[in-house]
């Protein structure tokens, strides 16, 4: 595939990779407006429906700092789901275990898009992104709490944006994770790619990641990966080190700066 054509779901118009495949061009099923979380427990082909967090589900303001907002969606352990939009999803999805989100675009964000969550802390869950755009996040795109392997294939994020992956610092459990990027396109302005948590020993693969609009701080993202020591419920956390797009990682951050593309 050309740098220059963004990866998108479902219809797969030829789009610059300088503008994600805007949820316009999918041929929408219906509009759901939500008002209480959506419990999903077998998998499930939305066909482009369009899901809006209703004033049930925000509590108030779609915002970061709104502690009232609810998930849109809980998904039980191994649940695919395939072909959505959702726009002010309040807290987003949740993955209670392994999940495939599947062709999943994401307009306004309120806070993470997904949860990548568990219930069992003995585990190790598999959380796999194929597919799929956004435009933006107030937070992290995907947030994984839960042992185990993230694997984003595929997806194309255009705004501003904090993470597109990270590894919980804060949870109370804690465990090795690890995160797989492949052909992933990114434009910002955003922190950093992903975060990692460098005293459990997690893991970072990318191949196929492209940076777009790194030229200009308006539109660059800062960091392809930075090193956290991660703590237990205490809200202050910092990086022990940052490596920019152009660097090659150590620690948890371990990778080559070959396997970045730079598109300016």
């Amino acid at each position: 595939m050309s740098v220059r054509k963004c990866p998108s779901a479902n219809v797969r118009p030829q789009m610059s990779v300088r503008k994600c495949p805007s949820a316009n061009v999918w041929t929408r099923k219906k509009t759901v407006v939500v008002q209480t979380t959506m419990t999903v427990t077998k998998n499930t082909d939305y066909q482009n429906t369009l899901f809006i967090g209703g004033s049930g589900l925000l509590n108030g303001a779609c915002d970061v700092k709104n502690t009232k907002l609810k998930n849109l969606m809980i998904l039980t352990d191994g649940v695919t789901i395939e072909n959505a939009i959702f726009d002010t999803p309040g807290y987003g999805i949740y993955c209670k275990g392994s999940c495939t989100l599947k062709n999943i675009y994401y307009k306004k964000l309120c806070y993470h898009a997904v949860g990548l969550a568990y219930t069992d802390t003995s585990k190790s869950y598999t959380y796999k992104v194929i597919g799929g755009a956004g435009q933006g996040s107030a937070d992290k795109y995907f947030t994984q709490s839960g042992k185990g392997t993230t694997i984003i294939q595929n997806f194309c994020g255009e705004g501003k944006y904090g993470k597109l992956w990270c590894s919980c610092g804060n949870c109370g459990f804690q465990a090795k994770r690890s995160v797989e990027v492949y052909n992933t396109v990114m434009k910002g302005p955003g922190q950093s790619v992903v975060s990692v948590n460098l005293n459990y020993g997690d893991t970072v693969l990318f191949s196929g990641l492209t940076l777009y609009g790194q030229s200009s701080s308006s539109t660059a993202t800062k960091y392809a990966c930075q090193n956290v020591n991660a703590l237990t419920y205490v809200a202050q956390l910092y990086a022990a080190s940052s490596f920019k797009p152009t660097e090659s990682g150590t620690g948890s951050c371990t990778y080559k700066a070959s396997s970045i593309k730079i598109a300016n």
